[in-house]
């Protein structure tokens, strides 16, 4: 799209969300309006700052709501072979799963008062709040999703797993070592503030601290903090998250509904998001497990 283009729809769409479209606003925003709803003009840095899998996963848009993802899983490496010699060693591995476009949707009230403000523009503060709430709750689905009318979670995943008493210097090593060096390379930890603070504490024999407070990595990997990793008896991932695909079909969408809290003196804006999401190497993404009465083994 050229930059005149963007700028004209950019101005449709501000004009729209602040209930004073023009006429000639309905051309350029119908072009992109969906059964009413508009394509917010979204910064992905938000998001990525609140779902920290967006720095990592390969982001697919597409445009079916639901279908088959295929991937190779092939572990073979080419081998030399003659010069009038074609017969190549088969490489022929090709997984396929099943995805869908699940719908995240949000409704945002807003005061009337902020809506008519002329020094308030309602792209930039719906981008900014939306952004933030849909980037959090695609995190969150990522690791917790039940697989039920939403993509399944990586906690809920068959991972391989290192299975322990208690998070301890040892647990940890075995973590990180549990994962192929393939994968090990780009791998980092994924954990909550809690178990955090039990890393910091980890010694060796020595003395010597397992974190390494300079730049925040175990054994020079990175540390990520997440809110979502809920679950007491998983409390550490540790993987290579490229291995996650995010298929995108519907990038945020709003849509305006001036009347139905008129009455309140706010506005509604609806919003919503379809994806799904898969972990294409279940090898790549290994998870401490501590072991208790109820659960000793996934």
């Amino acid at each position: 799209m050229s930059n005149i283009y963007l700028t004209k729809y950019a101005s449709a769409v501000e004009n729209a969300l602040k209930l004073k479209p023009q006429s000639s606003d309905f051309v350029e925003v119908d072009k992109l309006r969906t059964d009413g709803y508009i394509e917010l003009p979204i910064d992905a840095t938000i998001l990525s700052k609140y779902n920290l899998f967006r720095d990592y996963m390969d982001i697919i848009e597409t445009d079916k709501s639901e279908g088959i993802l295929a991937f190779n899983s092939s572990t073979t490496l080419p081998s030399f072979i003659d010069e009038n010699n074609q017969a190549f060693i088969e490489d022929n591995n090709t997984i396929e799963t099943k995805y869908k476009a699940y719908k995240l949707g949000l409704l945002t009230k807003v005061k009337l008062s902020t809506v008519n403000d002329i020094k308030i523009n309602m792209t930039d503060y719906l981008k900014k709040t939306l952004s933030k709430r849909y980037g959090k709750a695609e995190e969150n689905v990522i690791l917790n999703g039940t697989g039920v009318k939403e993509p399944l979670g990586l906690l809920n995943y068959d991972l391989g797993c290192v299975s322990a008493l208690d998070i301890t210097y040892d647990s940890v090593i075995d973590l990180f070592f549990s994962l192929n060096k393939d994968y090990r390379d780009e791998a980092v930890f994924i954990t909550n503030d809690e178990t955090a603070l039990k890393l910091r504490k980890l010694k060796d024999g020595s003395g010597q601290y397992l974190w390494n407070t300079a730049d925040n990595t175990i054994l020079g990997k990175k540390v990520l903090i997440s809110n979502y990793m809920t679950t007491p008896s998983k409390p550490i991932l540790f993987g290579n998250f490229t291995y996650i695909t995010f298929l995108l079909r519907e990038r945020i969408h709003v849509k305006v509904l001036s009347e139905l809290y008129a009455e309140n003196g706010e506005v509604g804006y609806a919003s919503k998001e379809r994806l799904d999401f898969k972990l294409t190497e279940d090898n790549a993404v290994k998870v401490l497990i501590l072991d208790n009465e109820e659960e000793s083994q996934v």
